[in-house]
């Protein structure tokens, strides 16, 4: 069996897993079952190493970044034991991970990198960051010379000189269980789960409810936010200021049963709605494959790649990408068009496994898979 090691510079906190430490061990459970896997990661106040003996805690040896640690490691790791293939989550480009790419380069193994959301640059704005994207930038350039494959959830056939493997963000289907038939209310229930940043732009939903309610509407929205984030105290004012305390409800970070049963009472879940905020058109979130996982219809300013066009056309509401307000009268007309005529367990069971055919990760992974098969029989 080829051996395979996943890089992934970020935070696996084992009690209490966010949506990208999620990911990263799904793709591991889906790479182990076809090779002899290890995951580099971080834990709180360790390195975390896993492989087929199990998670290994390991204690920074001394006090620079965490990242740098990582880096380190896994050098003296790659010395020391043979790698066909390795995978690694991109950090951004810094000399000590130029470094780390020479010392895996050097023992003759296969190099993708992905790219969690390209294009990235205007994603950050503070000084400090602005530095690490301006080393990024020049240091990227020589990715060419070590990373095999990019692997993206963009259309772009090549980045940065690299060729790339185009595919969407997935999830493992099965882990995940269809949302179970609510109470039939006189409540449409939104739900929105994911890390409160200005990308989501669920401001425009508040400033909907706000006109709605002002003109005299009376349908009843309840919008539940599940997630914490740099925006969430903006979020929480706005509230506040809309008088939609009633209204909106924020969770915090939940997880296992508490959130399923957030899942169960919900009916639409609430997508990305600010992306041009950040100059991107489309993107590839883990929560749309989580709501379409759970049978959720969901409410978006771009289409869902977990869908076909007539799909979107029947699952999705598309609102307009820019800084207006989401009229919540069409929210009520998207919400009677899906439930007046279909019972609310059959719909989630057919939007789940309409999706299911797109977006599980078995699938997803499949042309990595093809190019590291590809590159075994060459070097074979």
């Amino acid at each position: 069996m080829k051996k395979f090691l996943y890089i992934a510079p970020v935070l696996i906190d084992d009690n209490r897993l966010d949506g990208v430490a999620k990911k990263v061990l799904s793709q591991v459970s889906v790479f182990e079952k076809k090779y002899n896997s290890t995951l580099m990661s971080y834990s709180n106040n360790a390195l975390r190493k896993y492989d087929s003996t199990g998670i290994n805690y390991m204690p920074y040896p001394d006090n620079t970044h965490r990242r740098f640690n990582l880096y380190n490691a896994v050098s003296e790791l790659v010395a020391n034991e043979y790698f066909d293939y390795v995978y690694i989550r991109y950090p951004k480009s810094e000399f000590k991970f130029i470094d780390l790419l020479k010392d895996i380069k050097n023992i003759g193994a296969k190099i993708v990198i992905e790219i969690p959301t390209f294009p990235y640059h205007e994603n950050d704005k503070t000084f400090k960051s602005a530095g690490i994207l301006a080393l990024d930038y020049v240091l990227r350039t020589q990715l060419k010379k070590y990373v095999d494959r990019i692997v993206t959830y963009s259309d772009d056939k090549e980045i940065f000189g690299v060729k790339t493997i185009n595919t969407l963000n997935g999830i493992i289907f099965d882990n995940i269980e269809c949302k179970k038939e609510n109470i039939i209310s006189d409540t449409i229930n939104l739900i929105g789960v994911s890390a409160i940043r200005s990308i989501q732009g669920w401001d425009r939903i508040f400033k909907g409810m706000n006109d709605y309610y002002k003109k005299g509407g009376s349908q009843k929205i309840l919008f539940n936010i599940v997630g914490d984030g740099p925006y969430l105290k903006q979020y929480h004012d706005l509230v506040a200021k809309y008088k939609l305390e009633d209204r909106v409800v924020f969770h915090g970070f939940q997880s296992g049963t508490t959130l399923d049963n957030l899942y169960n009472s919900a009916d639409i879940g609430v997508n990305s709605i600010a992306i041009h905020r950040e100059k991107l058109e489309k993107e590839s979130t883990l929560k749309t494959k989580e709501y379409v996982a759970k049978g959720l219809p969901i409410i978006s300013s771009y289409p869902i790649e977990a869908f076909s066009h007539e799909e979107n056309s029947k699952y999705v509401l598309q609102v307009s990408p820019d800084e207006t307000l989401v009229d919540i009268q069409s929210i009520i007309d998207f919400y009677n068009s899906l439930y007046i005529t279909s019972y609310k367990q059959s719909l989630a069971e057919e939007i789940r496994e309409s999706a299911r055919k797109k977006c599980d990760m078995n699938i997803t992974l499949q042309d990595v898979f093809k190019y590291f098969d590809l590159m075994g029989e060459v070097n074979g």
